[in-house]
């Protein structure tokens, strides 16, 4: 189908260039076919370069060493991690709970919510987002919440950060985050500023160990150990970023927001899948989704590649078509100038005549003006038109007048039937006579009646 949409857009192009202009509107003799064949290229080429990517990750398979890193991790957690951190809390010999506060600028102390320890459900355990079955599950975990009730308030703003100190530790966390983003509409882009208050912090300890604790690590990755929510854009402003960064100086939200804080064993295996498959702890495609797209991909880049075979090769017909036709334009030009001036002699000798025929090889042609009005469908104009006693353009002239020729009301005489036809013309079978139209008296002058 493609094929022949370029023959028929090639077609077109012949058909432009013998009205004395370029075809395409100025562009070249198969131009758009290729401009078309090497937009098509690039997009096989996109298609086959990602078919040869999943291939190779298929191959390596890079989900396959993360899901072993993992299982590590929760065999080493189930085979008695676990049990060890939850009697650092849990039990006669727990350790205490550490106390927990913030300190911000506009409010003081603001004191969380005691520890609670969790070792069942969700939150405990650390649900994670990839949904295979490949790699270990595990039933129990021990996590440690707290809460900073309503630290976020309407009225108040948030201070960009704030000192959390858990026992005699401190550290510092950002409690609010603000980014430029834009928004394209119609060609056209609209600036708003993200406006995000944090409401998690995950905090790690620094040992396992169930004897002693010594405080918690840094933020370990803040992307991972922070969790915020984003507030609703102030505004969109067309074409302004300035308004935009006006809109991030304010920190107030729009409701109160608490922010949780928790508390998690080095050695846990949600802590470990945010280090081995990043924040969103998924490990990544299968070898069997690998190889699925990387054959979706290699065969929907079939198509286009067939496209712009297709497409080069109209190209380059175009392109030979129209060399034939500038080459071969001359000589058409000269066959069609001597037959044309024929035409206007016998116009020139025979203006009249309207309705008349002449006759060529059995063929009846009408004539208009003593001009042949053309070949119908299947029925084209002779070799040579009929001559009336004049000699055909481009013949000797030695031919003229050695042959008798008809006049236009005399009839035709006998020798004149037998002489030869320089034009090959064939001869009447009977004796044709032309009659003179008998013209009408003039009119008598206007005489006034005798008084």
């Amino acid at each position: 189908m493609l094929g022949g949409i370029a023959m028929m857009r090639m077609n077109n192009n012949n058909q432009g260039a013998g009205r004395g202009r370029r075809p395409f509107g100025g562009c070249a003799p198969g131009c758009c076919q290729t401009i078309a064949a090497v937009v098509l290229f690039f997009i096989a080429l996109g298609f086959f370069s990602a078919c040869a990517t999943f291939s190779s990750e298929a191959a390596a398979d890079p989900r396959a060493g993360k899901v072993k890193s993992y299982n590590v991790v929760v065999s080493k957690w189930t085979g008695g991690s676990e049990a060890a951190y939850a009697t650092k809390w849990i039990g006669s010999d727990a350790k205490t709970l550490p106390r927990i506060s913030a300190l911000t600028s506009a409010r003081g102390v603001v004191n969380a919510t005691a520890f609670t320890v969790l070792t069942t459900g969700d939150a405990a355990v650390g649900k994670l987002s990839d949904t295979e079955t490949d790699y270990t599950r595990y039933e129990k975990g021990v996590m440690l919440s707290a809460q900073l009730p309503n630290f976020h308030q309407p009225g108040m703003e948030t201070d960009e950060e704030f000192q959390i100190s858990l026992g005699d530790q401190s550290i510092t966390v950002p409690g609010f985050v603000c980014e430029l983003d834009v928004l394209k509409r119609r060609k056209r882009k609209y600036y708003y500023a993200r406006r995000k208050f944090v409401t998690g912090v995950q905090l790690v300890d620094k040992v396992n160990d169930p004897g002693t604790f010594t405080g918690v690590k840094g933020l370990y990755d803040e992307s991972c150990a922070l969790t915020y929510s984003e507030a609703k854009p102030i505004g969109e402003y067309l074409e302004n970023i300035g308004r935009a960064r006006q809109d991030c100086a304010f920190r107030r939200p729009s409701s109160a927001m608490s922010v949780s804080v928790t508390l998690r064993s080095p050695e846990d295996p949600y802590v470990n899948a945010g280090r081995i498959a990043g924040c969103n702890r998924d490990f990544g495609f299968t070898v069997d989704e690998l190889t699925t797209l990387g054959l979706t991909t290699g065969i929907v880049g079939i198509f286009p590649s067939l496209a712009c075979f297709a497409f080069f090769y109209a190209a380059s017909r175009v392109r030979a078509q129209h060399a034939l036709f500038i080459a071969g334009g001359g000589a058409v030009q000269m066959q069609m100038q001597p037959q044309h001036q024929t035409h206007m002699h016998m116009h020139m000798q025979h203006p009249g005549g309207g309705g008349q025929q002449y006759s060529a090889g059995g063929q009846q042609y009408p004539q208009q003006g003593g001009v042949p009005m053309g070949p119908t469908y299947g029925n084209p104009f002779p070799a040579q038109p009929p001559q009336f006693g004049q000699p055909v353009y481009g013949q000797p002239a030695s031919s003229y007048g050695q042959f008798g020729q008809p006049v236009m009301g005399q009839p035709v005489t006998g020798q004149q039937q037998q002489a030869p036809n320089p034009y090959g013309l064939p001869q009447p079978r009977a004796q044709v006579q032309y009659q003179q139209a008998q013209q009408p008296p003039p009119y008598a002058p206007y005489m006034p009646p005798a008084r």
